[in-house]
């Protein structure tokens, strides 16, 4: 081709073929990242900077911390089928902090529609 690109840190940001920048589960760290293209024997060129927030802290929580079981399954007619006790229930959400390499960590993301939670018994 006639030009060339280049990725000061491919840990955060790799150049793949037609000078695609790429962030993808194969990147290990955030930070700054300067992407470089070079064209026309050498004569053109540009550095484009590209800044990559990445998950450093996720934190679960729960509405209700306690949860007991229903004593009296007679007050709600959807419980009455269940075999063994019945539980309360409570929301489940996730807050993320996303920061690197020469970043300022930005925290307090909600984050919890891009996780599956699951309940083992």
């Amino acid at each position: 081709p006639p030009y060339e690109c280049s990725s000061s840190d491919p840990l955060i940001a790799r150049v793949a073929d037609l000078c695609l920048v790429v962030v993808d589960a194969d990147t290990e760290r955030g930070g700054a990242v300067n992407v470089s293209i070079n064209g026309g024997g050498k004569s053109l060129g540009a550095i484009a900077s590209i800044y990559v927030w990445f998950p450093s802290v996720i934190t679960v929580g729960v509405n209700d911390p306690e949860l007991n079981t229903i004593s009296d399954l007679r007050a709600n007619a959807d419980l009455c089928s269940t075999a063994g006790p019945a539980y309360q229930q409570t929301a489940v959400y996730a807050l993320g902090s996303f920061g690197g390499e020469s970043l300022p960590e930005a925290a307090g993301f909600d984050v919890t529609d891009r996780l599956v939670f699951v309940s083992l018994d």
